[in-house]
């Protein structure tokens, strides 16, 4: 088990993941940039969900996550890799070590990728904390 799973379902954890990347977090913002305060003006980029498992399917080595996915990635990503310490040797690591958590976890990470409903859901969950911390 890992350590965060006490705490929250995997498809949480990874919906929460790829929304911090897929918004454009604050945490690196490109071209110094700020994000979008409107959450309907929020911009959900999946590319990187199926990057991840093209790597993942390439051998899920340091050499394809690094190319298929950590150079292929969206900005979102690239900001969040570089302000975590996320790098390849250390995502590949983590796959080899937990197959049986990835291999659950990719029917809904793919889900999300293209589900517009499970989306505007997000969205509106977004404007509700808005409404709640303007």
């Amino acid at each position: 088990m890992l350590p965060f799973q006490r705490f929250a379902s995997p498809l949480i954890i990874l919906v929460s993941v790829a929304c911090l990347a897929a918004c454009e977090d604050p945490i690196v913002p490109p071209g110094g940039a700020s994000a979008p305060q409107d959450p309907a003006a929020a911009q959900f980029v999946t590319s990187d969900i199926e990057n991840f498992w093209r790597a993942y399917d390439a051998g899920a080595s340091a050499a394809a996550f690094q190319t298929g996915y950590l150079d292929a990635g969206s900005a979102g990503l690239k900001g969040f890799a570089r302000a975590k310490g996320l790098t390849a040797a250390n995502l590949a690591a983590t796959v080899q070590r937990y197959p049986r958590y990835y291999a659950n976890i990719r029917p809904n990470t793919l889900r999300l990728s293209g589900d517009e409903a499970l989306l505007d859901r997000i969205r509106e969950n977004y404007r509700r904390i808005k409404a709640l911390y303007p």
